[in-house]
């Protein structure tokens, strides 16, 4: 692990929880065969930089709520709160983060079962697949 890239990276991340989980990536990626290279680090620390924004949002719609008020002139109204769906984004771009860097459940649940590559059964989608070839 890069040194020096951890704590540029630390001094960005001001939260808690996102440096904890900073820390926590990190962990795990080092413990891969191979360890963690500069480009795993670095998607680590933008996954602990959304990880501080999406906290940001959330805690937006924890004060203001789901529904907040709009005005445009004489029109007011009530619509979604803006916060919920950046925090969503930020969700999803985290999860493909963490796709990248092999840290989803699934690809957990397969290192956790044996060290080496295991290859899934396939699962025939119709009857028909049953049939032997012929």
């Amino acid at each position: 692990m890069n040194e020096d890239m951890k704590q540029q990276q630390l001094a960005r991340i001001k939260n808690p929880e996102a440096r904890a989980l900073y820390e926590n990536i990190c962990a795990v990626c080092e413990k891969r065969p191979g360890g963690m290279d500069d480009i795993a680090q670095s998607i680590a620390g933008d996954i602990a930089m959304m990880e501080e924004q999406k906290r940001s949002f959330d805690e937006d719609v924890a004060k203001r709520g789901v529904m907040v008020p709009w005005k445009n002139g004489r029109q007011t109204g009530m619509r979604e709160n803006k916060s919920i769906q950046q925090a969503r984004m930020l969700r999803e771009q985290q999860r493909k983060h963490l796709h990248e860097l092999r840290l989803t459940p699934a690809h957990l649940k397969g290192q956790a079962e044996s060290p080496g590559e295991t290859e899934v059964p396939r699962k025939p989608e119709d009857e028909f697949d049953d049939f032997p070839d012929t």
